[in-house]
C-alpha cells in the first residue's frame, strides 16, 4: 500500500477510531477522587485533563489551593484560564493589575498574562480552573513560562 493510500485510509478511519477512544474516555470526576499535590505553582488536583483518563482535546479543567496568607506561584502561558473562586479571598495580580476576589467570583486570565494569586483571607482559598491547554498543547502551541515559586 502506498503512504498515498495510507493517508486516506487513516483519514476514512479518523471518525470510527475516534469514537471508540470518545466512548472509553471518562465523563465524571467524583469530589473524592481529588488529590491536591504540590507543585511550584502551589496546591493543585487535576481533574478533567488527558492524563487523568478524559478523551478531551480542547479544555481542561484542575482545582487549585491557597493556604491563608500564603501566594501561588507567577507564570504565565500561551492558553486561557477562566478561574472560579470557590472559598477564600485575596487578590491576583493579572500583570500590572491587581484585582481583589472572593468567594462566588471569576477571573479571566487572557493569553500568556503574567499571573499570581495572594491568600488574604482566614481560610483557604480554592479555585476552579477551566484552561485550553489540551487544545493548545495538541495544536503545538504550547508555552508556559515560571517566575516565582508558591511560597506554600
Amino acid at each position: 500500500m502506498s503512504k498515498a493510500d495510507q493517508l486516506y485510509l487513516d483519514a476514512l478511519n479518523y471518525a470510527p477510531t475516534e469514537e471508540q477512544r470518545r466512548r472509553a474516555g471518562r465523563v465524571r470526576v467524583r469530589s473524592e477522587e481529588l488529590v491536591f499535590e504540590p507543585t511550584r505553582m502551589g496546591m493543585i488536583a487535576p481533574a478533567i485533563e488527558p492524563a487523568t483518563g478524559f478523551h478531551v482535546q480542547t479544555i481542561g479543567t484542575l482545582f487549585a489551593e491557597i493556604p491563608p496568607g500564603k501566594r501561588s506561584g507567577a507564570h504565565r502561558h500561551s492558553y486561557e484560564e477562566t478561574e472560579y473562586v470557590i472559598s477564600g479571598s485575596g487578590y491576583s495580580i493579572v500583570e500590572d493589575q491587581r484585582v481583589d476576589w472572593k468567594e462566588g467570583d471569576t477571573l479571566c486570565i487572557p493569553v500568556f498574562s503574567w499571573h499570581q494569586h495572594f491568600n488574604t483571607g482566614k481560610q483557604t482559598a480554592r479555585f476552579m480552573v477551566h484552561h485550553n491547554r489540551p487544545y493548545m498543547q495538541n495544536m503545538g502551541f504550547l508555552m508556559v513560562e515560571h517566575g516565582e515559586d508558591a511560597d506554600a
